[in-house]
């Protein structure tokens, strides 16, 4: 088993100071493998902050102390994938980083794709979400499309339905201001997104059943990424991706 150690976050863990004790415990029952220790960084994606650092110097007296006690597990790690970018507690001689956000090429830092240090690695994202266009009309000036109606179409208009809504994890908040990528052209919705399906406003352009759309990744030149929703929603690109639903099928690729 691997021991946490709560540095600082104070989510989950044991405190520093009953680390050795908690330790020891699990060592001396013969059906327990103390194989690993950790701890988690609060702050790994703020340079400026010193949060970090503060952990990092606990939990390095952490395992000194077990070292002292005759207790050395096999593995010690701190690095999410912030800290594994910025090589934070590379000091402490880890055997092994937790990347978790940064396997989808996504970091906090929005405006950059990176965690904030000018020498980090800039993440190319590799997640997309597509679907294909399933139903066609074109609707005259006046008409409106989605629950409430809320949005007056202002001439004749090409909509496009999507098969997929915010039981997918299309938001429905994206519904006033997002866009998706149908024929390498940003196209908004053009009205609420639905629980199962979301029309796409496409203009004067015509739209085929069996087009490709884009809710994330690229067409053409251009790109829709998982940190462009967040803004558009407040909040972070790693809950975006979370919220993908089991239900729409992944496709792996090399």
């Amino acid at each position: 088993m691997h021991l946490k150690i709560d540095t600082g976050m104070h989510r989950v863990g044991v405190g520093v100071d009953g680390a050795l004790t908690a330790a020891a415990m699990i060592t001396s029952q013969p059906s327990l493998q103390l194989d690993g220790v950790y701890t988690h960084l609060a702050t790994a994606d703020d340079a400026a902050h010193l949060g970090a650092a503060l952990q990092l110097r606990r939990f390095s007296e952490v395992v000194d102390q077990l070292g002292k006690a005759g207790i050395a597990p096999r593995h010690v790690h701190v690095a999410n994938s912030a800290a594994a970018v910025r090589r934070l507690g590379s000091e402490l001689h880890t055997t092994m980083v937790r990347a978790g956000i940064a396997l989808y090429g996504i970091a906090s830092d929005a405006s950059s794709n990176s965690f904030g240090e000018p020498t980090s690695v800039v993440l190319q994202p590799v997640l997309s979400l597509k679907a294909r266009v399933s139903h066609v009309q074109w609707l005259d000036a006046g008409e409106a499309v989605s629950y409430g109606l809320r949005r007056p179409l202002s001439k004749r208009t090409c909509i496009a339905t999507l098969p997929l809504g915010y039981a997918d994890g299309v938001t429905r908040g994206l519904w006033n201001n997002g866009y998706v990528l149908i024929g390498g052209k940003k196209r908004p919705f053009a009205g609420v997104i639905t629980m199962d399906q979301a029309m796409i406003d496409c203009g004067d352009d015509t739209v085929s059943v069996g087009d490709e759309a884009v809710l994330i990744g690229q067409q053409g030149k251009e790109a829709i990424s998982a940190n462009d929703w967040a803004a558009l929603l407040g909040t972070i690109g790693y809950e975006v991706v979370c919220g993908v639903s089991a239900r729409v099928p992944r496709n792996y690729l090399q």
